[in-house]
């Protein structure tokens, strides 16, 4: 209930709640997480971004390793900036009985705990976090401002750019089928995160990214086909009954 923005859970719950349904107070797993009013990063997955899930040892239904916590505190070597931050995570659950005799009660500098129970701790941010799917860093000599966009679509403004160009981290995963109507796609930053590498006229502009999954267009033209079929085969069965 104290949890602020979004949420990664440090630590295994799945067993937990086969052995005590009671754990579902304060924690679910897998698909569960859905059901629940915040956006949790700890779902049910068939297909993990492999570099995501071994910098961050994510297991398929959600259950993390305890030395996530550190790896969450270390720096990013070309940003420079804390993972947990590139992530935008608002807050973080924490399993007790993963960290046997680790102080948790003195979380890192600009967190703090908002819930402690024998079970779990939770620490959250004491400055909100913008989210998933918002830029985090730009590089030296950038500037954005951040625009409304949707569930595909992430949107924002450049104020400057350097005459070499520039780059933008968005907290999401880089699945192919990113596009961005300006630059383009770079190299995923630490293997998994999303980046837009900005040409040097793009101050004043307004860059859309935009999320299709590969082959979107033959996939929809495949669904009007097979939906196309159906019709024509029910009505050439009613007919020659």
């Amino acid at each position: 209930p104290a949890a602020r923005g979004d949420v990664l859970v440090v630590g295994g719950t799945g067993g937990r709640l086969k052995a005590d349904p009671t754990w579902a107070r304060e924690s679910l797993s897998g698909s569960a997480w859905y059901l629940g009013r915040h956006r949790v990063q700890n779902g049910y997955t068939t297909i993990s971004f492999r570099a995501y899930k071994d910098r961050y040892c994510i297991k398929y239904e959600g259950s993390t390793c305890p030395q996530l916590l550190d790896q969450l505190f270390s720096t990013e070597p070309t940003t420079g900036r804390r993972r947990v931050d590139l992530l935008s995570v608002g807050t973080l659950l924490l399993v007790r009985t993963d960290f046997p005799g680790r102080d948790l009660s003195s979380p890192p500098a600009g967190w703090r705990v908002a819930a402690s129970t024998p079970r779990t701790v939770t620490w959250v941010r004491r400055t909100p976090a913008p989210g998933a799917a918002q830029p985090v860093w730009t590089s030296p000599g950038t500037s954005l401002v951040p625009r409304p966009g949707d569930e595909r679509t992430v949107r924002f403004t450049v104020r400057r750019v350097p005459a070499s160009g520039g780059r933008v981290v968005i907290a999401a995963l880089a699945w192919p089928g990113f596009s961005t109507d300006v630059g383009t796609v770079g190299k995923p930053l630490d293997g998994y995160l999303l980046t837009v590498d900005l040409p040097p006229g793009a101050a004043g502009r307004t860059v859309t990214v935009r999320y299709s999954p590969p082959g979107w267009h033959l996939e929809l033209v495949a669904l009007g086909l097979a939906l196309a079929g159906a019709v024509a085969w029910s009505g050439a069965a009613a007919v020659s009954r």
